[in-house]
């Protein structure tokens, strides 16, 4: 994961439709029409954008989680970001570690 950039509230929320809570977001990644992972975002105190992608289908060199559920959303293991920030996505929600 890394820092992408910043964006307004409004260019946050329409880049990153999938609200998880506690200031978590993301959008689904396809290949084809077949949901391969998704990107999580999440400011940090600065404003700017960190964000990584999770995939649940191997991608080259690429860490994989364990897609548990598509809707609503659980991945295994926990989300641990290069900021600091590490949680899990279960039932769709952000749960902090």
């Amino acid at each position: 994961m890394a820092t992408i950039g910043t964006w307004d509230e409004r260019e946050f929320q329409a880049d990153f439709p999938i609200n998880f809570g506690k200031g978590h977001r993301g959008h689904l990644v396809y290949k084809g029409t077949q949901p391969i992972g998704i990107v999580e975002a999440h400011r940090l105190e600065s404003g700017e954008i960190c964000a990584g992608t999770i995939y649940w289908v191997p991608q080259a060199d690429k860490p994989v989680w364990a897609l548990e559920s598509l809707e609503p959303l659980t991945v295994t293991p926990s989300v641990r970001c290069d900021c600091g920030t590490h949680g899990y996505i279960r039932n769709g929600q952000w749960q902090d570690a």
